[in-house]
């Protein structure tokens, strides 16, 4: 896998005339997907899984080195049960309850 990945890289890098993608080896797209899961999901147990790690201390040297910034949510209100069950399926998680009305988030 390590040649195959090498040639396209570096035909890659020709193509674009971007020789600083040279730099980029097979083990840096599995460090770059295992960050990209644990900040899309915050899960650390599936990291772990789809990395096939079987201590959960090595699935943390990928993730403690993540700078995760600031995170950024777009926000809903549902007032009645099918409001509610319409966000859900939109991909919204449930917050509280204040005032009568449902809260909801989800990440942008």
């Amino acid at each position: 896998m390590q040649k195959a990945w090498a040639r396209v890289r570096d035909i890659l890098a020709e193509k674009l005339k971007d020789p600083s993608l040279k730099k980029v080896n097979l083990y840096s797209l599995r460090h770059f997907y295992a960050c990209k899961l644990y900040h899309q999901t915050r899960n650390i147990v599936l990291v772990k899984e789809m990395m096939g790690h079987r201590k959960i201390e090595r699935t943390m040297t990928y993730v403690k080195l993540m700078d995760l910034g600031e995170e950024e949510f777009v926000s809903a209100v549902a007032k009645n049960l099918s409001e509610a069950y319409k966000l859900i399926e939109e991909g919204y998680e449930y917050v509280c309850e204040m005032e009568g009305v449902k809260l909801f988030r989800k990440r942008k």
